[in-house]
């Protein structure tokens, strides 16, 4: 969904308004919503015996509760708290992304199209990057991929430092249009 929408945002934000794309998105999720309703199939209980009724809602209430200690007690394993600890917080660090896109837009003059095209480039590189974790880093120890993540990600994101300063174009000889592809990616 994000790789249609980026591909296609840019574009059609040339020739329709923010509202009509708005009605455009609005439209596509209730007429999938639709086609999803038609296809569902749902199981009907029925209960003899109004007496079994209470005893099957104390035993669904008890099987969710069950369900939900289980749950937190998944949790308590180190194994996967902690990584999900990882992602939580890094997910949560302050990022530079509504000020970086009103610079692109505002002083580098990007348009629509080319900003969905960025969008669209990083899209797919994140879609790359998942499958070469699956081939090639799938045996990985965790703690060196997280180690190397956040190395990676330090210095990546002092990239639009360099941006910004224009020492892209002073030092490097990269136009802004290509750097921000590469730091997209």
């Amino acid at each position: 969904g994000g790789t249609v929408a980026a591909f296609f945002g840019g574009y059609l934000l040339e020739y329709l308004s923010i509202t009509e794309i708005l009605y455009i998105q609005v439209s596509i999720f209730v007429i999938q919503t639709f086609f999803v309703i038609l296809f569902l199939r749902e199981k009907v209980h029925t209960y003899c015996v109004p007496d079994d009724n209470q005893v099957h809602q104390q035993s669904a209430c008890m099987k969710l509760v069950k369900s939900t200690k289980e749950m937190f007690n998944v949790f308590k394993e180190p194994s996967l708290y902690k990584p999900a600890l990882f992602v939580f917080f890094f997910a949560a660090a302050p990022g530079y992304g509504s000020s970086f896109f009103m610079y692109m837009v505002r002083v580098l003059n990007f348009s629509p199209t080319i900003l969905g095209s960025i969008s669209l480039v990083g899209k797919l590189a994140t879609t790359l990057g998942s499958f070469v974790y699956g081939i090639c880093f799938r045996n990985t120890r965790f703690r060196k991929m997280y180690l190397f993540i956040i190395l990676i990600s330090f210095v990546l994101s002092l990239v639009p430092i360099v941006l910004v300063e224009g020492w892209n174009k002073k030092y490097l000889h990269v136009s802004d249009l290509f750097f921000v592809v590469g730091d997209d990616v």
